[in-house]
């Protein structure tokens, strides 16, 4: 693999992103003003719970309230959300919520016969589907293969040890598959990985709080160690596809990776100053909006806050209306909060018996660059 020659880039003209002339057909995300809040009423993941509910000490708070995540659809704008894990909750269910109908489905699962919490860790139920799991930052969205796509995580059976396993629910067939297990050796994965989709080369990027930094190609199904050092506990991660940067932050520290490069890749310090209060929170979630070319952190309440990459200052942006969201999940944000590049927006929740929260930052909006990638044919650290 050269990783100094990328895939042909199609960046899409900039769009303008304004309320519709007539009134009455502009919705509360087409109105929603720079700098304020909207809370979705009657929008509870949980009125669309499986019956009866499959089996778990925590019930089924835990898709989202043990260490899990989400990532964005952007093919059908809508929000996804897959966890539970570690005998807390076994259901293996994917939810979404759909930014247009502002609303919640369960889109697949869960498995049939979901055994009670115990046993020894494995991977699969006896479907062969994957069991839930605390997931960490670790899903991401395949734009060009239609996927949603998994690795490790604390697995639902036995200790809760981390997962190697690497899975696509592709879309089109309504079919998980199993992909290249991470290059690690047995009982070597950790938990709480950060990871981060480069819509320029359509890869996935990876690093564990114990594990170096990997790259993932869909392509070719094929990991490759790209060096650098393990984050330690408390992060999450997005990647600026402008300067070609992996960005971690979260636990007291920030830093980056320069994807740009080939061969290794060394792990290099974020000295940010300006209200650098997001970086010690744990877990929290951060997303790049190509409009303001910021990097964007938010792990509850209502202040956002603004990273230049360039002046390397943070700025926090307290909400100019009346709606204020609930705290942030005190088990971590992680990808929940997601840029929606058709809308201009942000997008996240922070528990299955709250409402989804939408956030504007800026008027106008331009796409992210399309990925022109072709369709392809342990140690346990979480924190108790």
């Amino acid at each position: 693999m050269r990783y100094g020659a990328f895939r042909t880039l199609s960046v899409t003209a900039a769009l303008c992103f304004s309320v519709a002339a007539d009134p009455a057909l502009a919705g509360p995300i087409e109105t929603l003003q720079p700098g304020m809040w909207y809370q979705v009423p009657n929008s509870h993941l949980s009125a669309v719970l499986p019956s009866p509910l499959p089996p778990g000490l925590s019930g089924p708070g835990s898709i989202i309230g043990a260490w899990s995540g989400g990532a964005y659809d952007t093919k059908r704008d809508r929000l996804l959300v897959w966890g539970g894990g570690h005998a807390d909750y076994g259901g293996n269910e994917i939810y979404a919520f759909d930014m247009n109908g502002l609303s919640w489905s369960r889109i697949w699962g869960p498995s049939a016969n979901i055994p009670a919490p115990g046993g020894s860790a494995v991977d699969t139920y006896s479907d062969g589907n994957p069991v839930s799991r605390h997931t960490y930052d670790g899903l991401e969205y395949l734009p060009s293969t239609d996927q949603f796509w998994i690795n490790g995580g604390s697995r639902y059976c036995g200790s809760g040890s981390a997962g190697r396993d690497t899975w696509v629910f592709d879309f089109a067939s309504s079919q998980w598959v199993q992909k290249a297990n991470l290059p690690v050796c047995d009982g070597c994965a950790y938990l709480e990985q950060a990871t981060g989709f480069d819509p320029v080369t359509g890869h996935i990027w990876l690093v564990q709080a114990g594990t170096e930094l990997m790259e993932y190609d869909p392509s070719t199904n094929a990991w490759t160690k790209r060096g650098g050092s393990a984050i330690g506990s408390d992060k999450a991660g997005a990647i600026d596809w402008k300067r070609r940067r992996f960005v971690v932050i979260g636990g007291g520290s920030s830093f980056y990776y320069d994807i740009s490069q080939s061969g290794t890749v060394s792990r290099q310090a974020l000295d940010t100053t300006g209200a650098t209060g997001i970086i010690g929170t744990r877990y929290p979630g951060i997303a790049y909006d190509p409009v303001s070319d910021r990097m964007v952190a938010w792990n509850g309440g209502a202040d956002i806050y603004l990273l230049n990459m360039d002046t390397l200052v943070w700025t926090k942006q307290t909400t100019t209306g009346s709606v204020i969201p609930t705290s942030g999940a005190s088990a971590g944000t992680y990808g929940r909060f997601q840029y929606v590049p058709s809308k201009n927006v942000f997008v996240v929740v922070n528990g299955i018996d709250e409402d989804v929260y939408i956030y504007r930052l800026s008027a106008g909006g331009t796409p992210p660059p399309t990925d022109s990638s072709a369709p392809a044919a342990i140690t346990d650290l979480r924190p108790r």
